[in-house]
């Protein structure tokens, strides 16, 4: 998160180490909302309905706002920007309408767009179920790295959000993000001062807490004999609402306490 504009980005590098050259097409995919919890949870169909998208193809980007209600209302809007940087670029294709992209019968986890080597239909304006999506097809040489910035913004209007994709466009601009950027997780440590502290496995640790890594979880005995919910901790006065690390110390004179 930039300490500086209200933005999320997310950074993918993938190098290919298999030998000889491959065709992929990375795609991101986001539902957009552009309301209150509340309202969305209650009425999420036709909250979507007063949704708009634009394609932005000479900045790789995508645009929403919400159709206003009332005379006096001030929409939001919000940006979807991706770039790609090192590597041969194929085709890049856009979608925000949901439905094309998932398909008829399908889910997120299995949606149609994934199984075609197609581009993305394009569609825009007033869809009934509004996403963001833009997919690059890139070719990718032996041991070369691909880098994927994913940016995603929120602004009060249109001009605000028009200088964010101006800005964010300069690869410069996006390493600085990273830099000077506040880390989401829980505990805020930053991946990259972690490398750099010469403390590698403190960063596969943390990634292990926040997303669970369900390869632990096979093979600890613990877990598996584990039939109690997250209310058995309220009892000794733990939420369990945070990751929880349990260390236990085989020599108390290595680790004293």
């Amino acid at each position: 998160m930039s300490p500086e504009d209200d933005i999320e980005i997310r950074r993918v590098q993938i190098t290919n180490r298999s030998g000889r050259k491959k065709r992929i097409d990375i795609n991101k995919y986001a539902e957009v909302v552009m309301a209150p919890d509340a309202a969305d949870a209650a009425h999420p169909a036709f909250s979507n309905l007063f949704v708009q998208t634009e394609i932005n193809p000479k900045q790789r980007s995508i645009i929403c706002t919400r159709r206003p209600r009332a005379h006096d209302e001030q929409p939001p809007f919000m940006f979807h920007l991706m770039r790609v940087g090192g590597v041969s670029v194929k085709q890049i294709s856009y979608e925000t309408d949901r439905d094309k992209f998932i398909g008829r019968g399908n889910t997120t986890a299995n949606p149609a767009a994934m199984h075609s080597m197609e581009a993305l239909s394009g569609s825009k304006g007033s869809v009934i179920d509004p996403i963001v999506s833009i997919r690059y097809t890139i070719l990718l040489d032996e041991n070369e790295t691909a880098r994927v910035d994913m940016i995603m913004g929120m602004t009060a209007n249109r001009e605000a959000c028009q200088m964010l994709i101006d800005k964010y466009q300069d690869k410069h601009l996006r390493d600085r993000a990273f830099e000077t950027g506040l880390d989401t997780q829980p505990g805020g440590a930053k991946a990259d001062k972690c490398v750099r502290s010469g403390c590698p496995n403190v960063c596969r640790l943390a990634s292990s807490i926040v997303y669970t890594n369900p390869h632990f979880a096979q093979r600890h005995p613990h877990w598996q004999k584990n039939n109690r919910g997250q209310s058995a901790l309220w009892s000794y006065s733990i939420s369990g609402d945070l990751p929880i690390v349990l260390l236990q110390i085989g020599n108390p004179k290595i680790y004293p306490l």
